[in-house]
């Protein structure tokens, strides 16, 4: 059985800019090149952009996430 995913995050070509969200958010934009990312979690996907964060790139909610904001700077 697959693992349905639930988040994403859009990584922009530079690699400086992060969209966050849900995969519905996130698939619902135009968001150009660069790639999707996706997670099953929460915990996955603040897992696979808490180093996007420590290396001071810009991130972007797309969706409400209060546990997510208040996990990444950790």
């Amino acid at each position: 059985m697959a693992v349905e995913n639930k988040f994403a995050y859009f990584v922009d070509r530079s690699g400086r800019q992060v969209t966050v969200g849900t995969l519905r958010d996130i698939e619902q934009m135009d968001l150009g090149r660069g790639q999707i990312y996706y997670c099953d979690s929460e915990q996955a996907l603040l897992q696979g952009v808490k180093e996007y964060y420590h290396n001071e790139c810009i991130i972007t909610l797309r969706s409400p996430m209060n546990d997510f904001k208040e996990n990444l700077s950790l």
